[in-house]
C-alpha cells in the first residue's frame, strides 16, 4: 500500500509537515500555559523576592 501523500508534490508535503509541526508546538504551548496557570502553588505570592 503506498503512502497516503505519495501523489502530492514535494512542496505540498513539506508545507503540510511545517503546518503539523507548528500546530503541535502551538498545542504544546497552550497545554504548558494552562497547566502553569492551574498550578497555583508554583507561583506563590512574592516568589520574585526570593532572589
Amino acid at each position: 500500500m503506498p503512502a497516503p501523500d505519495s501523489n502530492l508534490p514535494a512542496a505540498a508535503t513539506q508545507l503540510e509537515r511545517r503546518r503539523q509541526i507548528r500546530g503541535s508546538l502551538l498545542l504544546a504551548g497552550v497545554v504548558l500555559i494552562f497547566s502553569l496557570l492551574r498550578a497555583h502553588h508554583v507561583f506563590n505570592p512574592g516568589w520574585w523576592r526570593l532572589w
